[in-house]
């Protein structure tokens, strides 16, 4: 029983492993999209 709670904790810390790993994603998208549209209009 114990091994199960275990393999759910887990699961959890991996899921929001990948939430995180996905934000830090986004922001650099968002980032990069940003200065692009500095680029290209200087008032953005």
């Amino acid at each position: 029983m114990g091994r199960g709670k275990k393999g759910l904790k887990h699961k959890l810390c991996e899921i929001t492993y990948r939430k995180r790993n996905l934000n830090e994603k986004l922001a650099c998208i968002k980032k990069s999209l940003d200065e692009v549209c500095r680029i290209l209009n200087p008032k953005c």
